[in-house]
């Protein structure tokens, strides 16, 4: 996979921007083979870059929640049931609990 840096796509797309001012219609099939690529190459890369970020905050923020509630379990184990404690320690019935 061809993994481009940020300021290179900036500046392909202010080329694509500039090609594109030139031409009074915008549709699809009147980009040029080479433009239309080059738009389809930084669009695949933004929506990776896109996706990567989304699944890195929700696992941070599950790691985050996770955290907390271990510290509030590690902190209050004496004064908590059972049952509290398993939920509080990740398990159910003994066993790992899964979020997706």
């Amino acid at each position: 996979m061809n993994f481009l840096k940020a300021e290179e796509v900036y500046k392909n797309l202010l080329k694509l921007r500039d090609v594109l001012k030139d031409k009074n219609d915008v549709i699809e099939s009147n980009f040029d083979k080479d433009s239309y690529d080059k738009l389809n190459l930084l669009k695949f890369n933004v929506s990776a870059y896109s996706r990567l970020a989304i699944i890195s905050f929700y696992s941070f923020m599950e790691c985050f929640v996770n955290t907390i509630g271990f510290d509030f379990y590690y902190r209050h184990k004496n004064n908590l049931d059972v049952k509290k404690s398993e939920i509080l320690k990740g398990k159910k019935k003994g066993r790992a609990v899964s979020s997706t």
